[in-house]
């Protein structure tokens, strides 16, 4: 094939490409609200550790999470997900099941984790630091919460432009750096 030929049939064929690219897809998939919000697998790389908190995902099925301190001396939201404004829209006026999917840790284990569902803005169905007693099984730990409305008077009052939900771990409660294994968080909403 000449050159002549051969270059604007190589542009032809990948402006081709990315026009197929961007008309197939390629943007977030939208949430169904109804299927809940989970986070499991290799997806718990994306946790998020607070000061005094450390997550590492250890194989293809958990984290081992640890504390070098309490959670009433470093107060954030432990390791931590957020639920982005969709979620929090959705889930406003709800009740919702928060499960966490964990065991004591393999080396230097930790007994019990703390759970705690926070909101920005603060509203009421912020709750606090709740403790749980850890096995060596892994075990589904659940807490039910409702979640108020985010009202235009909160947000204004607030200062933020959309509501984020917060669902958090502190792995060990004294911060002596006892681990624990975690398989999933879950957030689902509870037909009523």
């Amino acid at each position: 094939m000449k050159d002549w030929m051969f270059f604007p049939l190589i542009m032809a064929l990948a402006g081709f490409i990315i026009y197929q690219a961007f008309y197939w897809g390629g943007g977030p998939e939208p949430i169904n609200p109804e299927e809940g919000y989970v986070v499991k697998g290799t997806e718990l790389q994306y946790l998020k550790p607070s000061p005094g908190t450390f997550t590492e995902l250890e194989g293809l099925d958990h984290a081992v999470m640890s504390a070098d301190a309490r959670a009433d001396q470093r107060p954030s939201q432990g390791v931590f997900t957020t639920l982005g404004p969709d979620y929090a829209q959705a889930y406003q006026g709800r009740t919702l099941d928060l499960t966490v999917r964990a065991k004591s840790g393999g080396q230097n284990p930790s007994d019990s984790l703390q759970i705690a569902f926070l909101t920005v803005p603060a509203i009421k169905g912020r709750f606090g630091w709740r403790k749980f007693p850890l096995t060596s099984e892994y075990q589904d730990i659940t807490i039910r919460v409702k979640l108020a409305d985010f009202t235009d008077e909160i947000m204004d009052a607030a200062d933020v432009d959309d509501p984020v939900v917060y669902f958090g771990i502190w792995p060990d409660p004294e911060g002596k750096g006892r681990t624990i294994h975690v398989k999933s968080y879950a957030v689902m909403p509870v037909s009523e």
